[in-house]
């Protein structure tokens, strides 16, 4: 009766090991992906589809945010009643950038691209129409690299630069 007992957990600890090794076997080739989540895209690189007909801007702006990686920020006292103005987009593929320009060209509106936001901004009456109706600002990584020390060149334990 011991020596069932025994057998039984000595092989239910073999497949427990086992399950465990098999786990850590998958998650490490989970985390050998190489991914680009952090890269910034400009929306001139970026292509849309997109079927929407005589919609106003917000639900284009949410539509544009649900197809792509990027966030349209705007100011809804700002912009107003230009939110539930309809507009006409031409269906089928397009840059980002593209459809942008001719919302600004109907709306009134300017945007401009940090990364991966954008946010919109009311063009009034009194400033200069003539400026791009997209500007693209890319912000790029940098590695820093060094050794932080107190007032006596010694180093910090567990110091670090954000």
């Amino acid at each position: 009766m011991k020596l069932k007992v025994l057998q039984t957990i000595t092989m239910l600890s073999k497949y427990f090991v086992y399950g465990v090794l098999i786990q850590v076997l998958l998650m490490n080739l989970l985390f050998a992906e190489k991914t680009s989540a952090q890269k910034a895209v400009s929306v001139k690189e970026v292509d849309i589809a997109i079927e929407l007909k005589n919609s106003n801007v917000k639900d284009l702006f949410k539509t544009v945010e649900k197809l792509t990686d990027f966030n349209i920020h705007y100011d809804r006292v700002e912009l107003g009643d230009k939110l539930k103005k309809n507009i006409s987009i031409p269906s089928g593929s397009m840059k980002v950038s593209d459809l942008l320009i001719e919302i600004s060209r109907q709306v009134d509106v300017k945007f401009k691209q940090v990364n991966q936001d954008v946010s919109v901004v009311n063009l009034s009456k009194d400033q200069n129409t003539g400026n791009e109706p997209l500007s693209v600002y890319l912000l790029v990584d940098v590695d820093i690299s060094g050794k932080i020390t107190d007032e006596n060149g010694e180093g910090l334990p567990g110091a670090s630069v954000v």
